[in-house]
């Protein structure tokens, strides 16, 4: 059985218990790399008007 979590995260295991102790050693073994973090929290295609990594003249109308 797969079981969601609100991540979108699928995890496949025989229970919910299996399946959180599973998600979290995943987490647990995660290494952290600098160069893919980013202060940003903007999503899609363009910066927002006074985002802290916005390097554009774009004034939005």
């Amino acid at each position: 059985m797969y079981y969601r979590f609100k991540c979108g995260k699928f995890i496949e295991a025989k229970s919910f218990e299996e399946a959180k102790r599973i998600f979290i050693e995943e987490i647990q073994k995660e290494i952290e790399h600098e160069e893919k973090w980013c202060e940003c929290t903007c999503l899609g295609f363009f910066h927002r008007y006074n985002c802290s990594i916005d390097l554009g003249d774009d004034i939005p109308f």
